[in-house]
């Protein structure tokens, strides 16, 4: 999604630097979660009824023929470290994952299905290649039916030509369904300039040995503004410690309380928080003091213990 370079220089002469850094280490070397493989059985869905579980199956025919059963879900947050050992903190793709292959979305809604795995051939998608029929989306479970039509896909190395047909039930926003939870954004104003968010995503992990509470931290589209926090696990307190506000650094002398809230879930990996931030006590690098409010919308890949519904 961005690149964080020049967040983390600043960052780093911080405290708040050194949560934001241990954070992006942590989810670097730990693999994203997988959902647990289903019952052996692999559902059928109707686009007409609600999912209550992922998978699905394919039909495929061409140069190699036969059933692609799909009953595992993988998704997640990214953490990708480039050649100037900047990280980038993205989005990461959707696969369905079955014993002989996998369906592949990608995180941007509007590329749909990016790769296809069938039988030891993987065969590379652009939008075109495949017809998507959306179905009912399960408002509970953020899970949606569709039917895909892909035809005349060819094997990267030239081993095949097949098409594939089959109705399969992945999280909605692989297709940018969201339901009635809205999307992930919002404006703070910091002092007096207004900072505009879209596009955000509340990560987080390990813990702080000097308080117990556990460094989070909100990125979105724009690499110039983060925010630092802290969530106690005991009693869910959220505290907002450092804002990166469109490349300007913002100080909390002490750390400040925020206001979460759970929306609902997205999918099985992800919950949607409303996060609202009233601070009267942060200042910017040269001793100035501001404040701090407004709210916010953010895609949480961290679990949240007690939040109001």
């Amino acid at each position: 999604m961005h690149d964080l370079a020049r967040a983390l220089a600043i960052l780093g002469a911080t405290g708040a630097g050194v949560t934001l850094v241990t954070l992006l280490l942590i989810g670097a070397i730990v693999p994203q979660a997988i959902a647990e493989p289903t019952a052996s059985r692999v559902p059928s869905f109707d686009l007409a009824v609600p999912p209550d579980r992922s998978g699905g199956s394919l039909t495929v025919i061409g140069d190699r023929s036969g059933t692609l059963l799909i009953d595992r879900l993988q998704g997640g947050v990214q953490y990708v470290t480039g050649d100037d050992d900047s990280v980038n903190v993205q989005r990461g793709p959707f696969r369905l994952i079955g014993d002989d292959g996998q369906i592949v979305f990608s995180a941007d809604p509007d590329e749909g299905v990016t790769q296809i795995d069938f039988d030891d051939l993987s065969f590379f998608l652009d939008p075109r290649d495949c017809d998507v029929t959306l179905g009912e989306r399960n408002e509970v479970n953020g899970l949606i039916a569709a039917l895909l039509e892909c035809t005349e896909l060819v094997d990267i190395r030239g081993g095949g030509v097949i098409s594939v047909e089959g109705v399969i039930a992945v999280p909605g926003d692989v297709f940018g369904e969201r339901g009635a939870l809205p999307p992930s954004g919002g404006n703070i104003e910091v002092g007096e300039d207004t900072v505009a968010l879209s596009q955000l995503i509340l990560v987080g992990g390990g813990e702080l040995v000097e308080t117990g509470r556990v460094p989070m931290s909100v990125h979105g589209a724009d690499p110039d503004s983060i925010l630092a926090l802290e969530y106690d696990p005991e009693t869910a307190e959220m505290l907002l410690t450092f804002v990166l506000a469109e490349g300007q650094p913002v100080g909390l002398p002490e750390p400040c309380p925020v206001i979460a809230e759970d929306l609902g879930d997205l999918n099985e990996f992800t919950t949607v928080v409303r996060l609202t931030f009233d601070c009267d006590n942060a200042a910017l690098d040269d001793g100035t003091p501001i404040t701090i409010d407004g709210t916010i919308v953010v895609d949480s890949d961290v679990e949240l213990r007690a939040l109001d519904r």
